[in-house]
């Protein structure tokens, strides 16, 4: 797991690598997320380490991944320390630079520009998601909170009724709703991360607790019909929160802070 970080809404902070293969040139404060850390652990780590300042993440810009990795870029406060302009083994200096000064010839690789751009529009329009909920979760999953008029959600049926889910991190969230509503026209709407749960500061075996868990928002003009599954009553500020955009990465986007949902003692069964 990455974790690049943007610092502010007018600029980032960049730092020269010291790589044997990468010496001299610039990329964002980057790194594997370690053992024993959660993300927001690794993304101060990180910070602290390649760019010499004490940072304080304040929330989610962008999230990009694929079924071997998952990148994290957080925005946040520079709460102390000092840019390093001296090299030490983790960088050779740190700078600000606003996007359209990067160096172009001169970065390690140019796949933190979509990032960048994605992060400074995020912030910018003021519609940054909150912090990963610290969770144990095992393995890896995809699950769709579907929001119909009437304030309602879909849940698939059963004793315990939850939103529908994949653990093929492969398979997009609107393809579970392509695979739900199959056969149905519809028109979806703004898609979005409502939450991230992950937390590798639990003890024990690491890939039996170390996992990752999405829920995916997204709305529909009306109650489609699901077989296995009926429509609930959910909370109050769902429509509200699916009607913020935010950018989108590869296989993931970034989001907002999900609030409960109620299933009625008088809901029905989907036929």
């Amino acid at each position: 797991v990455f974790s690049p970080t943007v610092i502010s809404h007018e600029a980032v902070v960049s730092t020269q690598s010291t790589g044997i293969t990468c010496h001299g040139k610039w990329y964002l404060p980057a790194g594997r997320v370690e053992a024993g850390e959660s993300l927001i652990d690794a993304a101060k780590r990180e910070v602290k380490e390649e760019a010499g300042v004490d940072f304080e993440p304040t929330g989610i810009t962008y999230i990009e991944g694929n079924s071997f990795w998952l990148r994290v870029t957080f925005t946040g406060r520079i709460t102390g320390g000092k840019l390093k302009n001296e090299p030490d083994s983790e960088s050779l200096r740190a700078a600000w630079y606003c996007p359209k000064e990067l160096p172009l010839r001169d970065l390690r690789s140019h796949d933190i520009l979509e990032p960048i751009r994605g992060s400074i529009h995020t912030v910018m329009a003021g519609k940054v998601g909150p912090l990963p909920v610290l969770k144990a979760v095992v393995g890896a999953s995809i699950s769709v909170l579907l929001s119909a008029p009437g304030n309602k959600v879909l849940l698939r049926d059963g004793a315990l009724p939850e939103l529908p889910v994949t653990y093929n991190l492969v398979v997009t969230a609107e393809s579970i709703v392509t695979d739900l509503l199959k056969g149905q026209e519809f028109d979806l709407q703004q898609l979005q991360l409502l939450l991230l749960a992950h937390d590798g500061r639990t003890v024990g075996p690491r890939e039996a607790k170390d996992g990752v868990q999405f829920v995916f928002g997204y709305a529909v003009a009306k109650e489609h019909p699901v077989e296995g599954c009926e429509w609930c009553e959910g909370p109050a500020q769902l429509q509200t929160q699916l009607h913020k955009s935010i950018p989108l990465g590869g296989l993931l986007g970034t989001y907002v802070q999900p609030g409960s949902i109620h299933r009625p003692e008088s809901a029905g069964t989907s036929k």
